[in-house]
């Protein structure tokens, strides 16, 4: 496996996010609505098998996780007009969150405040089924809506193209910064 470059070639289709200002990414916004779905989808889950295992990472609890999980989930699939998986599971899903641009896609979220640019963190442990992994960051929780930054993605060859390492924390993962993914194609409409 190689290690992270220190340089990235840049090309049209590798833009990385920390090329543009946080504030420029784009950010979906999730209504009470969805937020009581991603609720209800988030107890199914957690109901339907053990807790996770090391999948805590951002909160102790599992129904947490779940619930971040989902609300990433459902922004990536409100921004590009795509259905999620919303099944439980007895062991886990195969990872795949949602199919784009014919692509499997596996969101992987957080709702940390410890950073603007969070790390892309998937687990090496569990099978990787995905093309591509896309990093959602829950940026304001609020009652009546949540809003989620969408950083990047990564495929699939570049995740594990390194060791993992015990980050945050005990838990084991792969670690891709935020310098090594790529920008996600955004349209606005003006409205």
């Amino acid at each position: 496996m190689k290690q992270k470059q220190s340089t990235r070639e840049k090309s049209l289709g590798t833009v990385s996010p920390t090329d543009v200002s946080v504030e420029s990414l784009p950010v979906v916004e999730l209504d009470k609505h969805q937020i009581r779905r991603a609720a209800a989808l988030s107890y199914d889950r957690n109901h339907s098998y053990e807790r996770i295992d090391g999948g805590d990472v951002y909160s102790s609890d599992s129904r947490m996780s779940h619930l971040i999980g989902i609300i990433c989930e459902m922004a990536v699939g409100e921004a590009y007009s795509s259905n999620i998986d919303t099944q439980a599971y007895r062991s886990g899903d195969d990872g795949i969150d949602l199919d784009l641009w014919d692509q499997s896609i596996d969101v992987k979220g957080t709702a940390t405040t410890a950073m603007d640019r969070p790390d892309l963190l998937v687990q090496p442990h569990k099978t990787l089924g995905a093309d591509l992994y896309i990093l959602a960051h829950i940026i304001g929780w609020g009652a009546e809506s949540v809003r989620v930054r969408l950083h990047g993605y990564a495929d699939q060859e570049t995740v594990t193209d390194r060791e993992p390492r015990r980050y945050p924390g005990s838990d084991e993962n792969y670690v891709v910064e935020p310098d090594e993914l790529t920008l996600l194609p955004w349209i606005t409409t003006g409205e």
